[in-house]
């Protein structure tokens, strides 16, 4: 049985009071109780272990100021002897202490009820903090993970086809550029070939003896036809780059993500 706190008995006044008397509604030690039944006015009083849980009260019919002796069943509720002549007459009465088993049993069904409700709550909360939480923060994680995961991929699809597509442009300008520069280093020999025949031409306008002016300008007219053949080349025209097709990079990006995700 769990320790009960003592009391300051009311008698002797000595603080080991551990009895409570319902009739005189006072705290009693273990001598004041044995002294108190031997008077024969309390020989019939209600003394019991006091429970510091429950706060002891006298209970008493509140018209008449008399002890409970009798439950109404009529109108269920505690009657004192006035009570049965007066207000209850006529009425069908029962034994308080049979009333007040009923309702110790009624307590009891309930406590037990309620502990089987608590222990189902428990039960569920062990539940909850053992795997419910565990669960829901694993799959939490888990489907982070996939997103990232599955980000991860769809950026190196796109940057594999973004890198497809500029060295396709870088080639195209390397190979247009080479082909234009190529072309343009054929007109800078042409120029220079032109140029140097001009100055030569020139130069002999200026000479002022005819026989020396025919021979020389012979002799420069003639360079000038074997020169013809590398008259200024044909200018092979450089292609454009296409352009950037929004809906077509989307569509083999789209392509590669559906193969390589198994989605058809």
């Amino acid at each position: 049985m769990a320790q009960i706190a003592e009391l300051t008995c009311h008698i002797c006044e000595n603080t080991n009071g551990r009895y409570f008397c319902y009739d005189c509604h006072i705290i009693l030690c273990d001598k004041c109780k044995k002294d108190h039944y031997k008077y024969p006015a309390n020989k019939h009083h209600t003394i019991k272990e006091y429970n510091s849980k429950v706060l002891p009260v006298k209970y008493e019919c509140e018209q008449h100021h008399k002890d409970y002796l009798h439950y109404c069943q009529n109108c269920e509720c505690l009657i004192c002897s006035e009570c049965i002549t007066v207000e209850h007459n006529g009425h069908v009465f029962k034994d308080i202490k049979s009333i007040t088993d009923n309702a110790r049993k009624t307590v009891l069904d309930a406590i037990c009820n309620l502990k089987t409700k608590q222990q189902n709550s428990t039960s569920a909360k062990d539940e909850i903090n053992s795997s419910k939480i565990v669960k829901i923060q694993t799959d939490t994680e888990k489907f982070i993970s996939e997103v990232h995961c599955l980000s991860k991929s769809l950026k190196e699809i796109i940057e594999t086809e973004v890198k497809t597509e500029s060295t396709f442009a870088g080639d195209f300008l390397n190979l247009e550029k080479t082909k234009l520069e190529s072309f343009l280093e054929t007109l800078n020999e042409s120029v220079d070939v032109h140029s140097s025949i001009i100055n030569k031409l020139e130069d002999i306008l200026l000479e002022a003896h005819d026989v020396t002016f025919y021979f020389n300008q012979a002799k420069i007219l003639n360079e000038i036809q074997r020169s013809e053949s590398d008259d200024i080349p044909i200018f092979e025209e450089v292609k454009d780059l296409q352009a950037f097709e929004t809906a077509d990079f989307i569509d083999k990006v789209v392509e590669k993500i559906n193969i390589k995700h198994g989605i058809r």
